[in-house]
C-alpha cells in the first residue's frame, strides 16, 4: 500500500504518469478545509483506497503551495477538495464527489481503470447515442461530480445529458443508479430560471418520494441534497405547502435514522442533523446538544476534529445557542492546528450580537494569523468585506488593509488564478460597492 505523495506541481506528476503508464489520481485541497479532512478520514487514508493507489500516481497538491492556483486553473476548479483521475495527457477520466463510502469510491476508480476513457468521450457517446454504454461506463457518468465540472456539457446542456443518462440506467439494479436522480435534482435546482413544466416537477417529486421511502436513501446517495436542501425543495415544491409538508415528513424520518446511525462518521451524522434542523429546528434542540457532546468526546484526531467540530459549531448555532457556539469554536481555536478557519464564524456571531469591536478583532486575527498565502489572501478579503459592510466610514483602516493585502502578494504569479482570482473579484466588487 502507498500513501498519497505530494508533488510540487502537476507537470511532475504527469511526467511520472507517462513514465509508469499509470493514471494520475490528483487531490487538490488543504489541511484546514473540513470536507478535505472528512475525505482523509473516510477514504484517502483507508485501506481500500491505499491498496488502489498502488496502481496510481496518487498525488496531492496543497492549495497554499507555490503554483497551486495555476493547478486549480488547469483542472478548472476553485473548490477544495477537488479529486480527479487523469491520464498522462491530462484528460479527465472522472471527477470524484465527496460523500461516497470507501467501497463506492474505490468502485468508481475500478470502473475508470477498466474503461480508461475520458468522461467527455463517454458523455459524447451518450448524447449522440452512437452505442449502448457498458455498466462501468454508466457508473462513471453516474458518479462523476457534475456540479463541479464546468467543461463537459455545461449549462442547460447538462440537463439533457443527465436525462439521457437517466434513460440509459432504466432497469439497472446497480447501487449507483440513484445518484443520477440526485444529480438531476441538484442541477435542475441550479437552473430554475428555465422553469420546469408541471408534469416534469410532478415526475421528479414522485421519484424523490420513492427514493426517500426506499433502502437506497443512504447518506452517500443523499449527500449533495442534504448540503443544499432548500433549492431542491423549492424546485420540487415551488409554493405548494402540501407538497413541502409531505416531503418534509418523509425526509425527517430518513434524517432521524441517519443521525442515529453509528456506522456513519460523526461529521456525516451532524450533516444529517443539520439538514433536519433546517426543516424542524424546534424539536431537535436537546438531541443536538447531546450529539455534539458525544461527538466532541469521541473525536481525538486533529484532522477529524477539523471536520467534526466545524459541523458541531454550526448545528449549535442553528438551534439559536449563539453563545454556546462561540464557546465551542473558541475552544477549538485553542486546540486546532488550523484555528484561523473558525475565526470568521466567531466574528459573524459577535457582529450579530452587536459586539462590533470584538467581531472586527476576530476577522483581523483570522487574517493576521494565517500563513498560507492563498488562504491568507482570502481571509484578508473577508476582513475588508466586513469593514466595508459594517464600518464603511473607517476609510483609513480599509485603505490601509487593502494596501497591505496587495503588497504582501507582490509579483505572485498565482494572483490571477484559481481561488486567488475568485478573491480578487470579490475584493473588486466590495470596493466598487463601497460608499465611504
Amino acid at each position: 500500500m502507498t500513501e498519497i505523495v505530494p508533488f510540487e506541481d502537476l507537470d511532475r506528476a504527469l511526467a511520472r504518469s507517462r513514465e509508469t503508464r499509470e493514471p494520475l489520481f490528483l487531490y487538490w485541497g488543504t489541511k484546514w478545509c473540513p470536507p478535505c479532512a472528512e475525505m482523509q478520514m473516510t477514504v484517502l487514508q483507508r485501506p481500500l483506497f491505499l491498496a488502489r493507489s498502488a496502481n496510481l500516481i496518487a498525488t496531492t497538491i496543497d492549495g497554499d503551495a507555490p503554483g497551486a492556483q495555476l493547478c486549480g486553473d488547469r483542472i478548472d476548479s476553485e473548490v477544495y477538495p477537488t479529486m480527479l483521475l487523469l491520464d498522462a495527457d491530462e484528460r479527465e477520466w472522472v471527477r470524484m464527489p465527496c460523500g461516497l463510502t470507501e467501497a463506492d469510491f474505490c468502485s468508481v476508480i475500478d470502473a475508470a481503470l477498466r474503461c480508461r476513457s475520458p468522461v467527455r468521450a463517454l458523455a459524447d457517446t451518450l448524447i449522440h447515442q452512437s452505442r449502448p454504454l457498458r455498466e462501468e461506463e454508466l457508473e462513471l457518468l453516474a458518479s462523476h461530480y457534475w456540479p463541479q465540472d464546468r467543461r463537459t456539457y455545461p449549462g442547460t446542456q447538462r440537463l439533457t445529458l443527465l436525462d439521457r443518462l437517466d434513460v440509459a440506467t432504466v432497469g439497472a439494479q446497480a447501487s449507483f443508479v440513484p445518484r443520477v436522480l440526485v444529480w438531476q435534482l441538484v442541477q435542475r435546482a441550479a437552473y430554475r430560471a428555465i422553469g420546469p413544466t408541471t408534469a416534469e416537477r410532478q415526475t421528479f417529486y414522485e421519484r424523490f418520494q420513492a427514493l426517500l421511502d426506499s433502502q437506497q436513501a443512504t447518506f452517500s446517495t443523499l449527500y449533495y441534497i442534504l448540503v443544499g436542501l432548500e433549492p431542491v425543495f423549492e424546485y420540487l415544491c415551488d409554493s405548494d405547502a402540501g407538497r413541502r409538508r409531505v416531503l418534509t415528513e418523509l425526509l425527517l424520518r430518513v434524517l432521524d435514522r441517519l443521525t442515529m446511525q453509528e456506522t456513519l462518521t460523526w461529521t456525516e451524522r451532524l450533516i444529517s442533523l443539520s439538514a433536519a434542523l433546517s426543516l424542524d429546528p424546534s424539536s431537535l434542540a436537546q438531541r443536538t446538544r447531546t450529539l455534539v457532546a458525544k461527538a466532541d468526546a469521541a473525536t481525538v484526531s486533529a484532522t477529524e476534529r477539523q471536520s467534526v467540530m466545524n459541523m458541531a459549531g454550526h448545528v449549535v448555532r442553528q438551534i439559536g445557542l449563539t453563545e454556546e457556539s462561540i464557546r465551542l469554536f473558541c475552544t477549538e481555536i485553542e486546540r486546532s492546528p488550523w484555528p484561523t478557519y473558525f475565526m470568521p464564524y466567531v466574528a459573524e456571531m459577535y457582529m450579530e450580537q452587536g459586539a462590533k469591536d470584538e467581531a472586527f478583532r476576530w476577522w483581523l486575527r483570522s487574517y493576521d494569523e494565517t500563513s498560507g498565502k492563498t488562504t491568507r489572501f482570502e481571509l484578508g478579503v473577508r476582513y475588508i468585506a466586513a469593514l466595508v459592510r459594517h464600518a464603511p466610514k473607517d476609510r483609513a483602516q480599509i485603505e490601509r488593509t487593502v494596501t497591505r493585502l496587495i503588497a504582501e502578494r507582490g509579483e505572485d504569479a498565482d494572483m490571477p488564478r484559481g481561488r486567488m482570482r475568485k478573491s480578487l473579484r470579490l475584493l473588486a466588487r466590495t470596493l466598487g460597492d463601497w460608499k465611504p
